[in-house]
């Protein structure tokens, strides 16, 4: 660097400003007004083109998700084709298809407030005080209802399979009511391990026997299944089974009904020793201490106008454990002693028969 150019840098130092002094210091250009404008202007027209550019930009990626979301649906369809011709779903029935089902449900059920109307209007075709038995019977209701429309022959086939007891069978007992025992509630209760089974169950009730079918006449057959299913586990009891060996061995009498000769003599042919007793409570709640079920003939009364047969299953404290085989609701509750004795005609205990 000459002399002349150190004397004008030092009259330039001499001549710049306080403000562009510290312009210098942070850092900032003397760049001028113009420069700064064209700037200014480029970076407006840029922001313009960006605005303009995005639109398109997102419609076009717009269009290929459509595509794509095509593409997926088309496979979807194609998934559901299959799936309605192998019986199967991708996520499960759509709620709309659940309600429909439901739907379809509910008016598969029978309505047996108009189906008990029917058998009130239709009482001559069942034996005496079957239908006022019905009332709120669901069971016996729709049991007499298709027997009724379609009779004893084309409900029973010629072929008929005996009906063997399921292990539900074997377990089946009374939903009792009102039995509600605390810790400390000292009441003594007993309750066999001997199975609640409904003559009228479809299995065996339009089995014939005698003069109509089990599930009208069979009370008898179908308390001895209880007993025996319950003492000996014979899974081939079924009432059905029991019905057809009372008739032909002659322990059904026409006019009356099951012969009390089919609990004693009878009864040896399962296994099973009948023996009878006197009325009395004191006697039938020593047997089912000693684990013997007792079965009890009724005549008009609480549990039928003209005859029908019970079985005992226990007791709690004074009041019994009945399994009605004609009404689960007569089986839920517990029954008095006194208030059904006049009504017993006969009663049988039951044992396993020694070998």
């Amino acid at each position: 660097m000459g002399d002349t150019d150190l004397l004008k840098t030092e009259q330039d130092k001499e001549s710049k400003t306080p403000e562009i002094e510290a312009a210098e210091e942070t850092g900032e250009s003397g760049i001028p007004a113009a420069v700064k404008f064209r700037a200014f202007i480029l970076s407006a027209l840029l922001c313009a083109a960006v605005l303009l550019l995005v639109p398109q930009v997102l419609r076009y990626a717009g269009t290929r998700c459509k595509a794509s979301g095509n593409s997926t649906a088309g496979a979807e369809a194609a998934a559901a084709e299959q799936s309605a011709v192998t019986g199967t779903s991708m996520n499960g029935p759509e709620p709309a298809v659940m309600e429909e089902a439901e739907d379809a449900d509910r008016q598969e059920q029978p309505n047996t407030k108009e189906h008990y109307q029917w058998l009130l209007e239709h009482e001559d075709l069942f034996p005496e005080g079957k239908v006022a038995q019905a009332k709120g019977n669901e069971g016996l209701t729709e049991f007499l209802y298709v027997y009724g429309h379609e009779g004893a022959e084309d409900t029973v086939s010629a072929r008929h399979v005996y009906a063997k007891l399921s292990p539900e069978d074997l377990a089946g007992r009374a939903d009792l009511q009102g039995i509600g025992r605390s810790a400390d509630d000292d009441t003594e209760m007993v309750y066999l391990d001997i199975p609640l089974i409904m003559q009228w169950d479809k299995r065996w009730g339009f089995y014939p026997y005698g003069s109509s079918v089990t599930g009208l006449t069979g009370c008898g057959p179908t308390c001895l299944s209880m007993v025996v299913a319950g003492l000996t586990g014979n899974v081939k009891a079924a009432p059905d089974r029991i019905a057809k060996f009372a008739e032909d061995e002659g322990y059904y009498m026409q006019g009356t009904g099951t012969r009390w000769s089919l609990f004693t003599e009878g009864a040896e042919k399962f296994r099973v020793s009948g023996r009878e007793l006197p009325a009395s409570a004191e006697y039938i709640k020593e047997e089912l201490d000693l684990g013997h079920p007792v079965i009890m003939s009724m005549g008009p009364g609480i549990f039928t106008d003209t005859g029908h047969f019970i079985l005992i299953a226990g007791y709690c404290g004074d009041r019994l454990i009945i399994h009605d085989p004609n009404s689960r609701g007569i089986s839920s509750r517990l029954w008095e002693f006194d208030k059904i004795r006049d009504q017993i005609y006969g009663v049988w205990a039951f044992s396993t028969l020694k070998q």
